[in-house]
């Protein structure tokens, strides 16, 4: 319900310390709009997040065909 309220007003909801695949499902069946947690990553230093982000921006433009960036 907080979801929904929280769309009423145009914004997006973010659940933070996502470590379970089951709390996973949970986001997704609750209408949240982005999550973190240790689930999809593990903290990393600059030059590993770099790197990573790096890795995604190319996979994305490999995956869509349209050459956009995250």
């Amino acid at each position: 319900s907080v979801a929904a309220l929280v769309h009423t007003y145009g914004a997006r909801v973010v659940a933070e310390g996502v470590e379970t695949a089951v709390e996973h499902d949970v986001v997704l069946r609750s209408g949240i709009d982005l999550a973190q947690g240790y689930l999809y990553g593990k903290p990393m230093a600059v030059d590993q997040l770099r790197a990573f982000a790096s890795a995604s921006i190319k996979t994305l433009q490999d995956d869509t065909g349209t050459g956009l960036k995250a």
